[in-house]
């Protein structure tokens, strides 16, 4: 079932953002913030911005992702910080 196979993708890129939240790459926040259901709005310049309902996440596409993006992406998530 390509449901489960996509969760279980989502859930191993979740576990590696909580062992360590420096070094992610966009490609895997961006994986994760649109299995969850954010669209992604605006792509000016180096900046993407998801959104979903009245929650808005930037991420800045650079080489390490940003700590407080990764962190930013758990939240949506669910998990405590």
């Amino acid at each position: 079932m390509i449901y489960n196979d996509n969760m279980d993708k989502v859930e191993k890129l979740i576990q590696s953002f909580k062992t360590s939240d420096a070094g992610q790459k966009y490609e895997d926040c961006e994986k994760v913030l649109l299995y969850l259901g954010y669209s992604l709005r605006n792509t000016k310049g180096s900046h993407r911005v998801f959104k979903k309902s009245d929650e808005y996440i930037v991420i800045a596409k650079h080489k390490p992702v940003s700590k407080g993006a990764v962190k930013d992406v758990l939240k949506a998530w669910g998990e405590p910080l």
